[in-house]
């Protein structure tokens, strides 16, 4: 039976690639508790390929998670500053336009020079101030 089985290795030797030739020879040689322990082997190997490719993905996907709420916490901080920007500009124009009331500039002046008032705004503004100072 061995005498068969290398005869045909050496047949098939010019037929087939190195690596198959080399596979055969191998399990010729093994005898069964050989082959099991071969077996084991390969499919621990398996399965520590299978956990470290799930591994990968599960840190694929925390990373991905983590990037898309850092990216989330940005446009919050990016929207709260812009909000800020804008109620900081308000007040300003607002003390800007006190300021041109407390010097007796005319409603209609200052209602051309800083935009965002109306004239009633302006007049409101203007009476408030004078409720104060009596």
């Amino acid at each position: 039976q061995l005498f068969t089985l290398a005869g045909i290795l050496a047949f098939t030797d010019k037929l087939i690639d190195e690596e198959t030739a080399d596979r055969i020879r191998r399990m010729i040689e093994m005898t069964k508790v050989a082959r099991i322990f071969e077996e084991e082997k390969l499919q621990a190997l398996a399965k520590a390929e299978e956990e470290k490719k799930l591994a990968l993905a599960k840190a694929e996907e925390e990373k991905e998670t983590a990037l898309a709420r850092a990216e989330e916490e940005k446009e919050t901080a990016l929207a709260k500053a812009e909000e800020e920007n804008k109620l900081n500009l308000a007040r300003e124009k607002r003390e800007c336009v006190l300021k041109m009331i407390r010097k007796s500039y005319p409603s209609e002046e200052i209602a051309s020079i800083v935009s965002g008032f109306t004239l009633d705004e302006i007049d409101a503004m203007r009476r408030e101030i004078s409720a104060r100072q009596v």
